[in-house]
């Protein structure tokens, strides 16, 4: 089999926001909360809990995203 991707080049697809482990970075990829088909926002951000994400550069830059919204992870937060 000749594989275009072996598993560490594995395109890494978005999720719902509610499936998200707490403790997880990530990139915001739609807001359909919002009607926002395509986020521009570039931001990496940490999920402090269930209810509010944090900018990981600025602590004081917090946000709040509804379980629909889809987000990129980056990495794993704790189980």
């Amino acid at each position: 089999m000749n594989n275009a991707r072996t598993n560490r080049q594995q395109a890494v697809r978005p999720i719902r926001f509610h499936k998200l482990l707490v403790g997880s970075t990530f990139n915001i990829f739609a807001e359909p909360s919002r009607d926002i088909r395509k986020s521009n926002d570039k931001t990496v951000y940490f999920k402090d809990c269930e209810a509010y994400s944090t900018d990981t550069t600025d602590a004081d830059h917090c946000i709040i995203l509804m379980p629909e919204d889809l987000v990129v992870p980056l990495t794993r937060g704790e189980g």
